[in-house]
């Protein structure tokens, strides 16, 4: 094995954690090198993330339908994933069945997992009783940071790609408002699990110090072969190519400047060997204020302006679309109403021709039968 654990250490699972466009994927890629089962992740990659996502699909798929059945997404960041869950009770009883299949076929050889979804950050009331009862002793979350205003640039080039997918993030404080909402939550249920902030700056900047930092967190001893692999070949200053500035900070800072006082607090706790409860309470309560949730709903007036607005066109255009069907319809229906009228009016007239000419048949042979009887009548003469 690539790295040494005690025989006596229980089966654990380690959660990356972190909010969209964080780098949530490299610091995964970093703990699967320091010799975590990353099970049967997908191994792609796109423009976005050049390098891979290190997701499971299954994973994925599944906090989807989870989200779509307690009224949220991921890109909701008025969602409340804890309430919405207790609220929900027994009636995620059939998704807590497939996910604890899932698990025992991808992890049930695993002494030491890990998994990254952004959308876990939402989710943890129902992962985390879920990976006890599925056997995971020990759980690890590593919360990954990243500047809000970085990750909300990101965000928008996201967005600005690929117009057709994402809407929200077209402006920054929408994509600060992500980053806050999954950053306030990511922190439920904070008992049940060892806590590292990790930054991700430090893991760009500093690979392979970030790396023994996360190992000791971890307690994993990765080998030094895979080490230097990852901190020397997968690690570059490419990765970060969002960079804040003053202006991007002012724009969030006018409308949505919770998601700053956040990073400010929690940003000293990226040097900690671990996070307590007390460090991360003041986290907790400002995402708790009535006035947060009314600052990120001043962000994201301009999203719901937009999607309603396309909501709307979208609906217009199948109302001209409807119209435009049954005038096709019944311009077809007419079309086929005056096929069979000149069919029946082609049948009439051409059965009349074929009355006619049978008459016609019927005096030519009257007359044919005429004229051979006088030819015989000839004939007998002579």
């Amino acid at each position: 094995m690539d790295f040494w654990l005690d025989v006596m250490s229980p089966k654990r699972m380690i959660l990356c954690l972190g909010p969209h466009r964080t780098g949530t994927s490299a610091v995964t890629a970093a703990i699967a090198a320091l010799g975590a089962d990353l099970g049967f992740a997908a191994d792609y990659a796109n423009e976005e993330n050049q390098k891979g996502f290190f997701e499971h699909d299954a994973l994925l798929a599944l906090n989807e339908r989870l989200l779509a059945r307690l009224g949220g997404s991921w890109d909701a960041p008025a969602f409340q994933g804890r309430a919405a869950i207790l609220q929900a009770a027994g009636a995620l009883d059939d998704l807590l069945g497939e996910a604890r299949a899932w698990l025992a076929a991808d992890f049930a050889n695993s002494d030491v997992a890990v998994l990254k979804d952004p959308r876990l950050c939402l989710l943890l009331e129902f992962w985390l009783p879920l990976l006890r009862d599925a056997g995971f002793q020990r759980i690890d979350l590593v919360h990954v940071l990243r500047d809000p205003t970085e990750a909300a640039q990101s965000q928008r080039t996201r967005a600005e790609r690929t117009p057709d997918f994402y809407e929200i993030g077209r402006q920054l404080p929408e994509g600060a408002a992500l980053w806050l909402s999954h950053m306030g939550q990511m922190w439920d249920r904070f008992d049940q699990a060892r806590h590292l902030v990790l930054s991700y700056d430090r893991l760009v900047d500093e690979p392979a110090e970030t790396l023994q930092r996360l190992a000791r967190f971890l307690n994993l001893s990765p080998d030094a072969a895979r080490l230097d692999l990852f901190a020397h070949h997968f690690m570059d200053a490419g990765l970060r190519r969002a960079r804040k500035s003053a202006a991007p900070v002012a724009e969030i800072e006018a409308v949505l400047p919770q998601a700053l006082q956040v990073y400010r607090l929690v940003a000293p706790l990226s040097g900690m060997p671990e996070v307590t409860a007390a460090q991360i309470a003041p986290v907790q309560a400002i995402w708790a204020q009535s006035g947060t949730l009314d600052a990120v709903d001043r962000a994201m007036r301009g999203a719901v302006a937009r999607l309603s607005g396309a909501a709307r066109g979208a609906r217009l255009d199948r109302a001209r679309m409807r119209d435009e069907l049954a005038e096709r319809a019944s311009a077809i229906d007419a079309l086929r109403a005056e096929h069979q009228r000149l069919a029946k009016a082609h049948d009439a007239e051409r059965a009349a021709r074929l009355a006619d000419f049978g008459r016609e048949m019927t005096a030519l042979r009257a007359e044919i039968g005429q004229l051979e009887a006088a030819r015989d009548d000839l004939i007998g003469q002579r």
